[in-house]
């Protein structure tokens, strides 16, 4: 298990890893607040040298390292791979699943977007065609330009 450095996601869960200064940054924080050394962080799966090459930023911990870590830390592995509490990300993605659709962009009056309205007295004009031969969305420029 020692040495593992290669994982960027996690598999299983989908989790986005922050980059590894930045999981190298947090272990240490963690392990300074909770009074561990290396080694009492790193035993019985890992060396004490492979802990201070994380917490340098050097290596990018596998998803079973930042397992170890994450449970002898006493957090989540989402929290020690990503920065946040994992029941955070579920209860934000659970809220915006529940969300009504034209409340998810304020000032958007339900209509599902926030663009601007067209100023009264504009005219529409035609943009040239895009990739692909489609047109792109008619826009209105203001009165007396054009």
């Amino acid at each position: 298990m020692q040495g593992e450095a290669t994982v960027t996601q996690d598999s299983s869960a989908g989790v986005r890893c922050d980059d590894p200064a930045e999981i190298g940054r947090r272990v240490q924080r963690l392990r300074a607040e909770r009074g561990l050394t290396q080694r009492q962080l790193a035993e019985p799966a890992y060396t004490p040298a492979y802990v201070s090459t994380l917490e340098s930023g050097k290596v990018r911990p596998s998803e079973a390292a930042l397992r170890h870590l994450a449970q002898r830390l006493g957090v989540s592995f989402e929290e020690l791979a990503t920065g946040r509490p994992a029941e955070l990300a579920a209860g934000l993605r659970l809220r915006l699943t529940d969300a009504p659709r034209g409340a998810r962009h304020r000032g958007s009056g339900g209509r599902g977007h926030a663009l601007p309205r067209p100023a009264r007295g504009s005219r529409r004009v035609r943009a040239p065609r895009g990739a692909g031969g489609r047109a792109a969305r008619p826009r209105r420029l203001p009165a007396g330009i054009g």
